[in-house]
């Protein structure tokens, strides 16, 4: 049971980390067009359907009710235990004229991060079927003899 735990635990942070990737995509995108962030990550949460949405909305509850943009953003990072949401934390505390830019530069790394994952899920994935025909081949020939 504990492995399960794990693996579907480690399924759903996998699950979050892909969405925040293109929710910080979608934030210096409506940075870059000239909403605020604390606006952008309002109408984020509003228009999400995913894991993280539910989170964000909080977020933006928080800073609707007065608390910093990067308070509140630490805060859910501290709550959530998720690196990236304390990635984009440490984006949004820098100075403001080149938000989009920190914005866009975590997208890509996240992007990169999730690719090499599903790369390595692939290599594990053949590797499983090569051991697999490898094991198939050795039978038949076995069989044979």
């Amino acid at each position: 049971m504990a492995g399960r735990r794990t693996w579907r635990q480690r399924v759903r942070a996998q699950r979050r980390d892909a969405q925040l990737a293109e929710i910080v995509g979608h934030l210096a995108v409506l940075v870059a067009l000239g909403a605020g962030l604390p606006e952008a990550l309002r109408r984020v949460a509003a228009d999400g359907r995913g894991a993280v949405d539910g989170d964000l909305a909080v977020v933006a509850g928080w800073i609707r009710d007065g608390l910093p943009v990067q308070a509140a953003l630490r805060r859910w990072a501290a709550t959530a235990s998720c690196a990236v949401a304390g990635r984009l934390a440490a984006a949004a505390a820098g100075p403001p004229d080149d938000l989009v830019e920190r914005l866009d530069d975590l997208t890509a790394t996240l992007h990169r991060r999730a690719h090499d994952r599903r790369v390595a899920g692939l290599a594990v994935a053949s590797q499983v079927v090569w051991s697999a025909s490898l094991l198939a081949v050795a039978v038949a020939v076995a069989t044979v003899m």
